[in-house]
């Protein structure tokens, strides 16, 4: 990515391409519907991945490369992959040029980047790049700023069936077809993830389940997280977060066991998990990273969350029966509910 454009490359080792003998079945596992992939881990299982690669078209030839296409404007959204289309969203400034600041350190500062904007979702061929179609979901002035390192884009899509859920918080929630046709849209206002004065940017990518969309909306003056009717976007809880959390831009974990379905929550001062049905709290713990940025994710059926960012920045395991204020004593790495923590993880 360079300051105006994104490159999207198609690479073996991403598994965006792949040889077209694999039946659909094999496609559909290789399939990335949301951010970080399915259960926000980060992990794909099922085919072997190259060792090797170069992008870099300074060095000569592209080795492990497909393909590759620009993407107009600027945005920090991951693709995610379904089937034989790739899918991103990204913000384009009508004064061309948008500024972003890619070097170590510096000063939380805003960036100049409030003229009128686009804020486009646009599906690419997965086989050869071509786009296939682009759909502009809203057009003005951004209603809060962002970080200087921050995009006006951030967000991930996230596809659920025929559903294609793209969430630029201020801005909008919109759910398309996979055919680029929109089924409907909602405003939830202005959700200003702010510290020290400026808005630095909303980032936390909509999740799915059970025909419901859960956003994390952690505005400093008035953070709240909601669940949503995927089929027409209709409000089904909205719980505020206002004693727990002062701000957050991760993505929220929702883990389906026989016992429950929770969302799981990575905030400051407070990690909660919630009850997907009704909004009623299952358990909290407090401490983390003070910038709540990483998803909580499962394995081995516990729950794992990560800090990455200021204080001690601890990382927990936590059971998924977990219930109550189950913070940890001074001095303890686990208890009944978590099964082990590491106080400086990162």
């Amino acid at each position: 990515m360079n300051l105006v454009r994104w490159t999207l490359l198609a690479a073996a080792v991403f598994g965006f391409v792949l040889p077209t003998t694999l039946d659909a079945v094999a496609r559909q596992q290789t399939d990335w519907p949301m951010f970080r992939g399915r259960g926000g881990t980060g992990v794909a299982d099922g085919f072997s991945l190259p060792t090797e690669w170069n992008a870099d078209e300074t060095a000569g030839e592209l080795e492990g490369v497909l393909w590759q296409t620009e993407v107009p404007g600027l945005g920090h959204s991951s693709p995610i992959v379904v089937g034989d289309r790739i899918f991103l969203a990204t913000a384009i400034s009508s004064n061309g040029k948008a500024p972003l600041e890619i070097e170590a350190g510096g000063r939380p500062v805003a960036a100049d980047d409030n003229g009128e904007q686009s804020w486009v979702v646009i599906c690419y061929d997965r086989n050869n790049g071509t786009e296939v179609w682009s759909q502009t979901a809203k057009q003005g002035t951004p209603r809060a700023t962002r970080h200087a390192k921050a995009t006006h884009a951030n967000t991930s899509l996230t596809v659920s069936g025929d559903n294609l859920v793209a969430f630029f918080g201020s801005e909008g929630l919109y759910c398309y077809d996979l055919d680029g046709k929109l089924k409907w849209s909602k405003d939830l206002g202005v959700i200003n993830i702010s510290k020290y004065g400026i808005g630095w940017g909303y980032a936390s990518s909509p999740a799915v389940a059970n025909d419901r969309i859960v956003l994390v909306c952690d505005d400093p003056d008035s953070p709240f997280i909601a669940v949503l009717n995927l089929a027409d976007g209709e409000e089904i809880w909205r719980v505020s977060r206002k004693d727990v959390c002062e701000r957050s831009w991760g993505t929220p974990l929702i883990h389906q066991s026989d016992e429950r379905t929770q969302i799981v929550v990575n905030g400051w001062p407070w990690i909660v998990s919630y009850d997907l049905d009704s909004g009623k709290e299952f358990w909290r713990i407090e401490g983390g990273g003070d910038n709540p940025v990483p998803t909580p994710f499962v394995a081995n059926d516990w729950i794992y969350i990560t800090s990455a960012h200021g204080g001690p920045a601890p990382i927990y395991v936590v059971l998924p029966n977990a219930s109550g204020d189950i913070s940890l004593a001074d001095g303890a790495t686990s208890s009944e509910a978590i099964v082990w923590s590491q106080p400086k993880g990162r």
